[in-house]
């Protein structure tokens, strides 16, 4: 096999491995964040209630798709009370005809916090553990 080969055989693999890191430990990590954040800068500000889970940072309201080695998550949660509309926007906006109280921005949040550190560390592992090394 010549060396081209060689090299485009190893490429292809690589892309491959990087496309299922995407579309499982990357992927994984993002939503655990955007949990975490939907629960501490959205559900926070119910706090006098006590801890309260919500559908917005459900696993069931997060689609995730890989293309061209970037992944892409949106949150599909529909606002309470019917309709199509999505809840995620009046949240982050803090819309008060749909009863928010101020802004809770918290999907970019997710993504810087995730993007600053732990994604490096989940993508890494992911192709260590297909035999590519790590730099």
């Amino acid at each position: 096999m010549s060396m081209m080969s060689e090299y485009a055989l190893w490429k292809a693999g690589l892309e491959t491995a990087i496309t299922d890191a995407l579309n499982g430990p990357v992927k994984d990590g993002l939503e655990q964040e955007i949990r975490r954040q939907a629960q501490s800068r959205v559900y926070a500000a119910y706090s006098s209630k006590g801890p309260r889970r919500g559908q917005i940072g459900a696993a069931s309201n997060l689609q995730a798709s890989v293309s061209d080695k970037t992944l892409t998550i949106k949150n599909i949660t529909v606002a309470q009370g019917g309709g199509a509309a999505p809840e995620v926007d009046f949240v982050e906006s803090g819309d008060t005809a749909y009863r928010q109280p101020f802004p809770r921005p918290f999907m970019d949040q997710a993504l810087s916090i995730y993007a600053a550190g732990q994604v490096h560390i989940d993508l890494a592992a992911a192709l260590q553990a297909r035999g590519y090394p790590a730099y």
